[in-house]
């Protein structure tokens, strides 16, 4: 006969088991001081100066030094030698190597990475750190930028800036796009910069778990953001603050719980 009581016991067994594999899994907050999710995809829209660059280089500075499993900045661009003179600013503050990636080349590289990816985790699960040929693990780690095997898991942050005029993304079919809805699955974290919210496919808007909205917009066109973001406020309710904004203020709009909060931190 059926045991309800000793069905619902094996079941929590098996998830304490599992508890690692699962853990790196979660889309959550990284740290009570940073609104970013982990495994989570990011869209910054705002104005040209309004401060995406800056404001992705704050927070993935933030999450390097306090996300232990976080391995690896990509800035993913035009030309792999036009390092951005913001990120270059605060690169001291970004504990984690940052490579920069031709887009041209990203697709290629993104699939090398993570299939790099899933061999470390393969030897984090079966203990192989002390079996794996020296020269594949000096491979492995040139790959993933990384000197050991003390993390539990590897989280990967990618940086695009501009993705209107991004070829990456302007087909629901492109590698990246299909990336965005398995980014808890490959513990990835995008940020995606972009200057007007329309110029977005779909697909991309309906992956957002965080949106930031800089200051700038007129009514009209923070009524469409708005039309197309989980939230339960109004535009009419959130109005008169985002018209008080400064240069570097933003509304987030977290899309997993449809808050909404002012951020004027710098």
């Amino acid at each position: 006969m059926f045991n309800l009581a000793a069905f619902n016991h094996d079941v929590k067994q098996c998830l304490r088991e599992h508890q690692q594999e699962i853990d790196k899994e979660k889309l959550e907050r990284i740290h009570p001081q940073s609104y970013i999710y982990k495994n989570s995809v990011n869209i910054l829209v705002g104005k040209q100066g309004s401060g995406k660059t800056f404001t992705c280089a704050y927070e993935i500075a933030k999450i390097s030094q306090i996300h232990n499993e976080t391995h690896l900045l990509i800035i993913v661009c035009k030309d792999e030698n036009q390092q951005d003179p913001t990120i270059r600013s605060l690169s001291k503050m970004i504990n984690i190597p940052i490579e920069y990636v031709c887009e041209e080349d990203a697709e290629q590289y993104m699939r090398k990475l993570l299939m790099y990816k899933r061999l470390y985790d393969t030897v984090k699960e079966h203990q192989y750190e002390d079996r794996i040929d020296p020269s594949q693990r000096d491979e492995l780690f040139d790959v993933l930028k990384i000197s050991d095997f003390s993390r539990d898991y590897l989280h990967t942050i990618l940086l695009f800036n501009d993705i209107a005029k991004s070829k990456l993304f302007n087909r629901a079919t492109n590698y990246f796009n299909q990336l965005l809805p398995i980014c808890r699955h490959i513990q990835c974290s995008f940020f995606l910069n972009v200057q007007f919210w329309k110029s977005l496919p779909p697909e991309l808007k309906a992956n957002a778990t965080t949106v930031v909205i800089f200051g700038g917009f007129d009514v009209r066109q923070l009524y469409y953001i708005f039309s197309q973001v989980p939230t339960s406020l109004s535009v009419k309710n959130i109005l008169p603050e985002y018209q008080s904004l400064r240069k570097h203020d933003k509304l987030i709009v977290d899309a997993e719980t449809g808050d909404i909060y002012l951020d004027n931190s710098l």
